[in-house]
């Protein structure tokens, strides 16, 4: 999405150099902030717990925007944010990457799976709830304790 330059909302590499990670961004509205900051001029890890999608994202916005920056954009790393040694080793790698710093931390990834009170008890649907919250909030407090240390040098 191009922002056009007589918007009002337009900027100029306001955040040039920024270092961010996005949550969920393989997909939906973490895919459109992914490329949204890096259209600023922030270098983006594209975290995601799907493989393919974290480097088709990355592929797509170092496609995009690395010639007009002059630096490497995006950085795809796999994660799952429910489990913690795996986002222990997703941190370790993005840690590596920006040399122990970072700027914004969009804590992005979530699930909906929309279901009837009296259908909570049917089969798999209990299941799916309890993906829901792992997701959302398991997810959410987790990505925040590891981003904290980083976010905070």
């Amino acid at each position: 999405m191009k922002m056009p330059e007589n918007s009002k909302y337009y900027t100029n590499n306001l955040l040039y150099e920024r270092k961010s990670v996005v949550t969920g961004a393989g997909l939906g509205i973490g895919r459109q902030i992914a490329y949204t900051l890096a259209e600023q001029g922030a270098q983006v890890v594209v975290l995601d717990y799907r493989k393919d999608l974290a480097e088709e994202v990355a592929k797509l916005i170092n496609n995009e925007f690395g010639d007009k920056f002059g630096i490497k954009m995006a950085f795809p790393v796999v994660g799952d944010v429910t489990n913690k040694s795996s986002l222990e080793n997703s941190f370790k790698k993005i840690t590596k990457i920006y040399d122990g710093s970072l700027d914004i931390f969009v804590n992005n990834a979530g699930v909906n799976y929309p279901c009837r009170i009296e259908d909570i008890l049917l089969e798999g649907e209990l299941e799916k709830g309890k993906r829901q919250i792992e997701v959302n909030m398991l997810g959410t407090y987790l990505c925040s304790a590891f981003s904290y240390h980083l976010l905070s040098q």
